[in-house]
């Protein structure tokens, strides 16, 4: 190594201490806020990786990242600023000391890698919808590619990518571990270097083990970035009440997934719609969650592939009424319409909403419903306690007051997980009785 290199190497270890002295000063003065995690001492380490590293190589940080993107060469003020939180600095003040980013130096910012995340027409059968769907995508981009279990030779546990694999080659539908932590985490690196993951997770109930790279990466990277990194990403989650698989394989988490601001969440709830969301979610920008009933993937409804699509988190009316608006989504239609048609048998005429979009909610769908019915029943597969059917009842209650003519209605599961033995499980959650019994009680005030 010659003399100016060496020179140019101490430059740098110097610049970096010198800034992780001021930061801690301003630190304790109160002028950064949040976490500082320093790095005294160890600027060697960093200045001799970057050093080694290209201008086309991408960088993905860890904690004690400052002196990173420093030597990356992101001006130290403008570092700074983003430490005091300024609109001027890396990610215009979104980020903060532990998510610096810059897309033009391929920084692609610091990913918090712990222990357990190893990172990122005729009637169809809904799965003959959804397979289609993963097709014509996969044969419009080239940077749309499916990972997860099983969905490679196999096929999907649900046939959803049946007959890909010979099609497309397993780069393109790639079977990985069981390893939903780190298969996850494969997929929001993919998204960050601009590819198009679908990302599929066997069962809503093993997102749990995904729920890191989902919430604290995918949902917030874009924001954090300061808008630099979209995030292509889909997350297909087969989940609900399904046929005695008990309590462990039989949840419902959209409640929990709600609650994250950065997701979006779609459930298309007939063959139609899995057509036409997956679509759209693959070529969206933004996470997109995609919540798919475990026992539709073989029930049938009509697919026309021609037929434009509507936006995609805008509800649907399935059935026109006047006496009541019963506020749905999933599986929990079929049923709601069931109980419409025993209700119109009554004299009762119940208008039927999908509201096919869980984040965001198509509030004026379901407001203008209620201008003409004046009652409100929400029914929903998941709990009732904190529930997504409390969300759409305080939402229009808040949006639509003086339309109503009587308290809102829920139907709800039980407040109790989900029991193996047949009968109990088909009494923990709605049936079309239970919604026929609560519209003619909300009807009768």
């Amino acid at each position: 190594m010659d003399a100016e290199k060496m020179i140019a190497l101490l430059h740098d270890m110097v610049l970096a201490r010198a800034f992780e002295e001021r930061a801690a000063e301003e630190y304790t003065k109160g002028n950064i806020a949040g976490f500082l995690h320093l790095y005294p001492g160890e600027e060697a380490v960093a200045v001799g990786v970057l050093h080694a590293a290209e201008p086309s190589d991408y960088i993905v940080s860890t904690y004690r990242e400052h002196v990173h993107v420093i030597v990356r060469g992101i001006p130290p003020n403008t570092v700074m600023a983003e430490l005091f939180g300024k609109q001027d600095g890396c990610c215009h003040g979104m980020g903060d000391s532990m998510h610096l980013f810059d897309r033009e130096r391929r920084f692609n910012g610091l990913q918090p890698w712990c222990g357990g995340t190893d990172l990122m027409s005729d009637p169809v059968y809904y799965w003959q919808a959804l397979n289609p769907a993963l097709d014509t995508e996969l044969a419009a981009d080239d940077a749309v590619f499916v990972l997860g279990e099983d969905v490679g030779l196999y096929g999907g546990s649900y046939r959803v990518t049946e007959g890909l694999h010979t099609k497309y080659g397993e780069w393109r539908l790639r079977d990985t571990p069981i390893s939903e932590g780190g298969f996850t985490g494969l997929g929001v690196g993919a998204a960050l270097l601009g590819m198009r993951p679908v990302v599929e997770i066997m069962t809503i109930n093993f997102a749990l083990l995904a729920l890191d790279a989902i919430i604290n990466m995918a949902a917030k990277i874009p924001f954090m970035s300061g808008g630099q990194f979209p995030m292509p990403l889909v997350v297909p989650m087969p989940g609900g009440v399904a046929k005695q698989l008990a309590a462990q394989h039989s949840q419902r988490l959209e409640q929990a997934l709600m609650n994250v601001p950065g997701l979006r969440i779609a459930v298309p709830a007939t063959p139609q719609d899995a057509w036409w969301q997956l679509r759209q979610a693959i070529r969206s920008d933004e996470p997109i969650i995609l919540l798919e009933h475990e026992l539709l993937y073989f029930a049938k409804g009509p697919l026309d592939m021609a037929a434009e699509a509507p936006p995609m988190h805008r509800a649907k009316i399935h059935r026109e009424g006047s006496d009541l608006s019963i506020v749905t989504y999933s599986r929990m239609l079929d049923l709601s319409l069931q109980a419409a048609s025993q209700l119109s048998e009554t004299g009762i005429e119940a208008e039927v909403i999908d509201l096919r979009s869980l984040r965001p909610i198509d509030w004026d769908t379901c407001r203008h419903s209620l201008e003409k019915t004046h009652r409100l029943l929400v029914v929903e597969e998941d709990s009732r306690f904190a529930g997504t059917g409390a969300e759409v009842v305080a939402g229009l209650t808040e949006r639509a007051f003086y339309s109503l003519d009587a308290a809102p209605e829920r139907v709800a599961a039980r407040e109790l997980p989900t029991p193996y033995n047949g009968t109990l499980e088909a009494a923990s959650i709605p049936r079309p009785a239970d919604i026929v019994h609560a519209a003619k009680k909300l009807c009768a005030n």
